[in-house]
């Protein structure tokens, strides 16, 4: 029997329809050839990563790393394991299933019983003669299968893998016949790499830094660059020092027709504009040392990978949270395709299936009426690149042929049009328009774009160019007749600060956050730009800064901060420690390893050096005295008390009071109790509390609530008698 092993549902029900087997139980089974076949799929990855006390049990000692005594009894002590152990690097890594605990802990929660997916794929390993890897065609994909034929122990069994990017049934059919036998082992390699070095990278250095620093740190190896990222945004807007910068706009006559010559001098003297407009003033006409008038065409941008979509639909108000709920929810309808990608590229397949897209995407009440204006046969554009997907996991975001409107709330339908939008705009004609440009003495331009054919802006509207030309034909030595001059002042602004849609956008292509030509080397740029993290973990690591208290999240936009804390943090570990590059030449290894010329002996060798060093300096820092604060970033459910407290009391809270949560809490304990009482010592009662106190509450109970500096004893005292209030509400619901 031949056994094929995918990574999700959706891939094993493509594979099964194309092969013609049957669904029995968690998977498929039946003939495909003549030869007797079985699918079964996994959730992702079904095995995790040793946990540092699982190797210390293995190895009997871990009664020397544990707390003897007090709350903390029978947990790891991480000082014994900085004193001891740390750095650590196992002799051997190894995994063990996850359970539905590890599930709810990543954020992520599927429901799944890996335990039972675990068992029932490692059953079907041992019970095959043959093994063929049909997860995502990657290193992650690779591993979690192969993770799952290693502890059956039957690696000896696997005749390869096929490649499953793109998962229309022409493709599939294709991609079924094409075994490869070698590629598979390359990604394996690189795929347990990547884990042994997040793990070393990991564990070492938030143990280390947590015991050197005396807070609870975590520093990781996107982590890391990520929040530097945050922190030197933040510095930068900070000291910024606003200047002007000046320069001159002429309104010019020719032929009965005005229009404005501008001097682009950047100048920060005004004495400089000032000049050259006197010598504008003084000549009274302005020779024409250039002319051209040109038709241009803009092709539809490509389709979106995931991080670009949720950049996107986030400034329509789906933030980032939601839309990575909304793009699964849409996939799990069979409205969209796979979610977690970074390719921009259809395959070439795709194109066969646009026919039936085009059905369900004219079902949408806005969008039908854009499929209404094109015909078969459509236009294949640049979009369909089958080049281009060979490079990744997955194909860019697609609609497909299911939808239903009727099924999706508003937030729904902003990111499924958001997709089918761009989809669409790909069988379009390009944008076109006239560009007409010149220039004058003195370095003045001119110029403007009029608009000559919709094309793709039908559907996604991008440039605001004139419908209408104004600006007539001119010749070099034309003189443009002066009419007004005057001066223009621009007031220079900082790059704005990060999004949580704009910081996973900007760690999917690092090199755009930097000036630094040196870096943009390193890291690449365009189609050759270097990521930190994937598709599928960037906003769940941004979300993760966020709940460890490492960023402040303010407004709808969802505009984060960096708190104390981690500036602090990226202050104490350091530029060798935190830049982003250092992960760029970490995934430059592992495609060494996946293009055969990196071993993976030399690989560990090289990041075990690298997590020692990281380790040194971080005790060289704690050496000189540098700290971490332990504050952090307030809940939201503080941030928006704090703020209805401030409107209530009619007083100012300002920024850096929200992100700290040690001066929101401050501020809750001072004005919590309403105007009358805004004194307590830090203890008091809401002012929802207060209204209950003042309506159900015995005169004792009034009396102590409004007493002025309210000790502790006072404070349990009356929260007691107002927790009794509650209990006898409770106790006449139940009556009634």
């Amino acid at each position: 029997m031949r056994l094929y092993i995918a990574e999700k549902s959706s891939q094993a029900e493509i594979l099964a329809k194309v092969m013609g087997l049957k669904r029995k139980g968690r998977g498929y089974e039946g003939n495909y050839k003549g030869v007797p076949s079985r699918i079964v799929y996994l959730s992702g990855h079904v095995m995790k990563n040793y946990d540092l006390v699982d190797y210390l049990k293995e190895e009997g000692t871990l009664d020397d790393f544990v707390v003897k005594e007090g709350k903390s009894k029978g947990k790891l002590n991480w000082r014994a394991c900085y004193d001891k152990l740390i750095p650590f690097f196992p002799k051997e890594f190894k995994k063990k299933p996850k359970t539905k605990a590890d599930d709810k802990r990543s954020g992520r929660s599927t429901g799944t019983d890996y335990e039972k997916v675990y068992k029932e794929a490692v059953k079907a390993c041992k019970e095959a003669d043959e093994i063929v890897l049909s997860p995502d065609p990657d290193d992650e994909g690779v591993t979690l299968a192969m993770e799952i034929v290693d502890a059956a122990k039957q690696t000896r069994k696997v005749m390869g893998m096929i490649k499953l990017n793109a998962l229309e049934e022409s493709a599939v059919r294709r991609e079924l016949d094409k075994i490869d036998p070698k590629k598979w082992k390359h990604h394996y390699a690189a795929g347990l790499c990547r884990s042994e070095y997040d793990w070393s990278f990991g564990i070492n250095l938030t143990i280390e830094a947590t015991v050197l620093f005396g807070t609870l740190l975590h520093v990781g190896g996107v982590k890391a660059p990520t929040m530097k990222m945050v922190v030197e945004r933040d510095l930068e807007n900070e000291n910024f020092k606003k200047k002007y910068l000046y320069g001159v706009e002429a309104q010019v006559e020719k032929d009965g027709v005005r229009f404005p010559v501008r001097f682009k001098l950047d100048a920060e003297k005004k004495e400089d504009a000032e000049k050259l407009l006197e010598e504008i003033k003084r000549k009274g006409v302005l020779k024409v040392e250039s002319f051209s008038v040109s038709k241009k065409s803009k092709p539809a941008p490509l389709p979106f990978s995931k991080t670009q979509l949720q950049a996107y639909v986030s400034k329509k108000g789906v933030s980032l949270k939601d839309s990575n709920a909304i793009l699964q929810k849409l996939y799990e309808m069979k409205f969209t395709s796979y979610p977690r990608s970074s390719c921009n590229y259809y395959s070439s397949d795709l194109y066969s299936d646009v026919p039936e897209i085009m059905k369900a995407v004219g079902k949408d009440s806005v969008l039908g009426k854009y499929v209404s204006m094109l015909k078969p046969p459509y236009r294949k554009g640049r979009a369909f690149n089958d080049e281009e997907v060979d490079k990744h996991s997955h194909t860019a975001l697609s609609p497909l042929s299911q939808y239903d409107e009727s099924k999706l709330d508003e937030k729904q339908k902003k990111v499924y049009r958001a997709i089918a939008g761009r989809f669409l705009a790909q069988f379009f004609p390009d944008y076109e328009y006239t560009d007409v440009s010149g220039k004058t003495e003195l370095g003045g331009e001119f110029g403007e774009k009029v608009k000559t054919g919709d094309g793709w802006q039908t559907v996604e509207k991008v440039d605001s160019h004139k419908d209408k030309r104004e600006i007539p034909d001119l010749s070099e030595g034309d003189e443009l007749k002066v009419v007004s001059v005057s001066v223009t002042q621009k007031e220079t602004k900082p790059r704005p600060k990060f999004t949580k849609a704009s910081l996973t956008a900007a760690m999917e292509n690092v090199a755009t956050v930097y000036n630094d030509e040196t870096l943009k080397k390193i890291l690449g740029t365009g189609k050759n730009a270097k990521g930190i993290g994937t598709p599928a973990t960037r906003d769940v690591i941004v979300e993760q800064l966020v709940k460890d208290g490492y960023f402040a999240v303010e407004g709808k936009r969802e505009v984060l901060t960096s708190t104390k804390k981690a500036r602090d943090l990226i202050n104490a570990i350091g530029e060798y420690i935190s830049a982003p590059h250092r992960r760029a030449e970490m995934e430059e290894n592992l495609q060494k390893i996946r293009d055969g010329e990196m071993g993976m002996e030399e690989f560990r060798k090289a990041y075990r050096e690298f997590v020692t060093k990281c380790c040194d300096i971080l005790k060289e820092q704690a050496d000189r005295g540098v700290k971490v604060s332990s504050d952090r970033a307030p809940t939201p459910k503080m941030v928006k008390y704090a703020r209805s407290l401030a409107k209530s009391n009619g007083v100012k809270i300002d920024k850096e009071i929200l992100s700290s949560f040690e001066k929101t809490k401050e501020f809750i304990n001072k004005y919590g109790g309403g105007k009358q009482e805004k004194e307590r010592n830090g203890y008091g009662f809401s002012d929802k509390q207060m209204a209950v106190i003042e309506k159900h509450g015995s005169e004792e109970l009034k009396s102590l609530a409004k007493k002025e500096g309210m000790s502790k004893e006072d404070f349990e005292r009356a929260k007691k008698m107002l927790d009794d209030v509650f209990k006898s509400w409770k106790k006449g619901k139940r009556r009634k």
